[in-house]
């Protein structure tokens, strides 16, 4: 089974992108050729996005990589930590796949359709993701820590049951002993909503991924206040289907084409060239050669793992700094190209603060 799940999110996830990339050129391409761009390609876009999110995050799941906070065991991952963080993250995400399965039917129109489907089949991604990262989390818990997977994942589908329920009256199908579930899933957690926060809250420092804890939170407020909880999977759609979010994959892409080019240590030779004759040169080249390669790769990370190691190398070489100093100013410089467009971080920024430049029109920080 582990295997089936690793090969699914890494066969879905590579398909998914590469429609993402075809799409979005396919789109340039036409719109400069014949003035008009790829017939529905921003919803296509759209789509392609939400189900790389998804099918990334199985895989991120399978290969224990969701951001996660560990300061709770020294930096360590214990074998009680990953029990913890698989079990509840197994809960979440059942009680996030109820509500994501009851948003295709009660969230959108009947009508509604892309390329002549249902817009619920372009939506199905987010509940699949979610089903496959509860079942993954059992999958790869063993001993005790599978029984309290099992045991979390009844938990999630208990409070699940509320959105199950607004699935059932929308399918006409409904039950017997559903609505009785529904109605006394509500009342726990409008009675234990407080406790389990906090312990949501103490386990975020002992590994649990930190969507889970988030989304756990949001979950247990909307429940204990009577709402849907299909309004969580609602808002990760809508923020997905900016039209701004896509050029976060193509940038992260577009830096480890970069990095795996060799083009960084061309770019670290013209620098040198260019200051390298400087008093402290090496370290002003670097700074310089960090910030541009982070600005148009959109990510301080990929430029360290890009650069850091041949600058690094320079630095010590020179004889003028020590390994920890290099570290740190390489460290430091790679987070300076983030100030500026078009890093991730501009990127985010102007999502939320929903800014949008269009054509060939120019911005500053200031004006966003």
């Amino acid at each position: 089974m582990r295997a089936f799940l690793a090969a699914f999110s890494r066969w879905a996830a590579t398909i998914t992108f590469i429609a993402l990339v075809t799409i979005s050129f396919l789109d340039l391409l036409m719109s400069r050729l014949f003035y008009r761009g790829f017939p529905e390609a921003q919803r296509l876009v759209e789509h392609a996005l939400l189900a790389l999110a998804f099918f990334a995050a199985l895989r991120a799941t399978i290969e224990r990589t969701h951001l996660a906070l560990s300061t709770g065991s020294g930096g360590k991952i214990t074998s009680f930590n990953r029990g913890l963080a698989d079990s509840i993250a197994v809960g979440v995400n059942a009680l996030l796949f109820c509500a994501s399965l009851s948003l295709m039917f009660v969230g959108f129109e009947p009508g509604t359709k892309l390329l002549g489907l249902p817009i619920a089949l372009w939506v199905s991604p987010m509940a699949i993701g979610f089903l496959l990262m509860a079942i993954a989390g059992i999958v790869l818990s063993s001993g005790l820590a599978r029984l309290a997977s099992i045991i979390s994942l009844a938990s999630g589908l208990f409070f699940g049951s509320t959105a199950l329920l607004n699935l059932g009256y929308a399918v006409g199908f409904m039950p017997p002993a559903l609505e009785s579930i529904a109605g006394f899933a509500f009342s726990v957690a409008g009675t234990v909503h407080l406790p389990l926060i906090v312990a949501l809250a103490a386990a975020a420092f002992f590994g649990v991924p930190l969507y889970a804890v988030l989304s756990g939170v949001a979950a247990l407020l909307f429940l204990s206040s009577g709402s849907a909880i299909e309004l969580i999977p609602s808002e990760a759609y809508n923020l997905l289907r900016n039209a701004s979010m896509p050029a976060i994959p193509l940038f992260t892409i577009a830096g480890f084409i970069l990095s795996d080019s060799g083009a960084g240590k061309r770019l670290v030779a013209v620098f040198r060239e260019l200051f390298g004759w400087l008093p402290g040169g090496e370290a002003f080249a670097a700074v310089l050669v960090c910030t541009f390669f982070t600005t148009f790769t959109g990510a301080n990370g990929v430029t360290i793992l890009a650069l850091g190691g041949i600058l690094a190398y320079i630095l010590v070489g020179s004889g003028a700094y020590d390994e920890d100093y290099a570290h740190g100013l390489l460290t430091a410089s790679s987070s300076i190209g983030l100030l500026f467009p078009p890093s991730i971080a501009i990127i985010l920024y102007a999502v939320n603060a929903q800014f949008m430049v269009q054509g060939e029109g120019s911005f500053t920080i200031t004006d966003m």
